[in-house]
């Protein structure tokens, strides 16, 4: 079962208020509470960090999250009573919860009508690399995977303030909040009003979301397709280059990239092809490729970053309803019922409970993605490789700029080409993710 600790913001003997009555404490404890149980409904096991009356350290609060899954610190802002908006910071120690804070951030600004501040980190004045949020840095010390501290409005601006102080509001926020975390965590969010399954009726627990965060790491990817075929047929990258291809473009639009390159694998018959799709059209997943099609005739991409875009976007059609992130290039995007097959296991018309999926008539589909999905999490993972202590540190400081400023999102393969000469492709795409 997954694990939620909640923190209520402060406590009572805090003034923190508004203009017009509304307390920060208060606040923070009924949307705590509604976000409870929002998460309780869909099958999560919560703990807030105080009572209603208590008022731990912020060591204390943070520490309390040791052995769950996320830390979530519920705050509203002040500032000067003109400032509004809300905003999530992560730690600067996990830069991969950038895209989950931008995402809590965004639904609770939507739902208030208010700025989206958006996701940010918060740097110690004293201790380089730390937190500066007392908070946040003891849920890291006690290695809680994902750890975010969130202001939903500002209490001291009137317009934000009078939406708090409806309690129904803050429900609402709750809920917006659970979806996004629910999602994080791989459970199904359910509405409210709606049935609680059972026991008996629990096999979506099983299932596999397309949306959700990657498990392997590319180095598995590429180790397990070179075992089903040594010599693939890849005329326009390497398979290296296509698998941190597959990482870039899953993360955008929040999408497994393991389970899209189980689907590569299942498609392309480990890049050995021989179907329809021809290795050359940097299609990887048969889009376009319809039953009794000639060969040839299926969709064709330019380079074999569009060709992943539109994969990643085809199964975001049916895995979600949510908006594209970057222009449609998926030719068929328009066709897919929209948020129809949300788990892998359903890509398959006969699989379906919605009659909706990828493949026709597709008995099986899904469940063959699944089962080489799990097979890949089974490679040996590499170790991490050691600091090179001769990069210069311009070069180090640099990286870290442009991950911060989310012009790379995959420090890591980029660290251990901190000294190597670019190749063209790769500063194009820098490039590129500066647009």
């Amino acid at each position: 079962m997954k694990k939620v600790t909640i923190d209520p913001g402060h406590a009572p003997g805090n003034v923190n208020k508004g203009p017009t009555g509304y307390y920060e404490y208060a606040g923070m404890w009924k949307l705590s509470n509604y976000l409870k149980a929002a998460l309780e409904r869909c099958g999560v096991e919560v703990k807030l960090t105080r009572s209603e009356n208590e008022d731990p350290s912020l060591q204390d609060r943070g520490a309390c999250s040791k052995g769950t899954d996320i830390f979530i610190s519920e705050h509203s802002n002040a500032a000067n009573s003109q400032a509004r908006g809300a905003e999530c910071f992560y730690s600067v120690r996990n830069p991969s919860d950038r895209q989950w804070a931008a995402k809590i951030s965004e639904a609770v600004s939507s739902l208030m009508n208010n700025p989206n501040r958006g996701a940010k980190t918060k740097e110690s004045t004293t201790s380089k690399g730390y937190d500066y949020y007392g908070v946040i840095r003891a849920a890291v010390s006690v290695e809680t995977p994902h750890v975010f501290l969130v202001e939903s409005g500002f209490h001291d601006n009137s317009v934000d303030e009078a939406f708090l102080k409806i309690d129904s509001n803050l429900e609402k926020i709750a809920e917006a909040k659970a979806k996004v975390l629910c999602e994080l965590l791989e459970v199904e969010y359910i509405k409210p009003g709606s049935s609680i399954p059972t026991k008996s009726d629990d096999q979506q627990e099983k299932l596999t979301l397309i949306m959700g965060t990657t498990q392997a790491t590319a180095s598995q990817m590429v180790s397990y397709a070179l075992k089903g075929n040594p010599n693939p047929k890849l005329p326009n990258c390497t398979i290296e280059e296509l698998a941190q291809l597959f990482i870039q473009e899953a993360e955008i639009e929040g999408i497994r990239a393991d389970g899209a390159w189980a689907q590569t694998l299942k498609e392309t018959g480990y890049f050995k092809y021989g179907g329809i799709v021809l290795p050359e059209q940097n299609n990887y997943s048969g889009i376009g490729a319809l039953n009794n099609n000639a060969q040839g005739d299926a969709a064709r991409f330019e380079s074999p970053r569009i060709g992943v875009r539109a994969q990643m976007q085809h199964l975001k059609a049916y895995g979600s309803t949510e908006n594209l992130k970057l222009v449609c290039v998926d030719p068929r995007f328009h066709l897919v019922k929209r948020g129809a097959s949300k788990y892998f296991e359903w890509l398959g018309y006969k699989d379906n409970p919605n009659g909706a999926g990828w493949a026709w008539p597709g008995s099986g589909y899904g469940y063959g993605i699944i089962k080489i999905l799990n097979e890949i999490l089974k490679e040996p993972k590499d170790e991490p490789k050691e600091d090179n202590s001769n990069i210069p540190q311009w070069q180090s400081d640099g990286l870290k700029k442009l991950v911060d400023n989310g012009v790379i999102d995959t420090p890591e393969y980029w660290k251990d080409k901190l000294g190597e000469q670019p190749t063209l492709g790769e500063i194009m795409g820098i490039l590129a993710n500066m647009i």
